[in-house]
């Protein structure tokens, strides 16, 4: 598990930590609330990403196919 952080203003930890504890049957961690909301916003997995990216440097390279 990683653990880094990432600054942001204290208004933005407390909007964070209000939808958190928004389900009071199922209290979620940060990083359960943070992929929920970043499910909600419809924001492409890591691999998704990580695969268009490839893909990208692949053609710019001039290869044929991403390794």
């Amino acid at each position: 598990m990683c653990n880094k952080t990432v600054p942001v203003k204290d208004e933005t930890k407390e909007r964070l930590l209000l939808y958190k504890n928004s389900d009071f049957r199922n209290t979620m961690t940060y990083d359960e609330a943070l992929n929920k909301l970043l499910d909600e916003a419809a924001v492409p997995a890591f691999d998704e990403i990580d695969d268009y990216y490839r893909a990208l440097s692949a053609q710019v390279s001039g290869n044929s196919a991403a390794p």
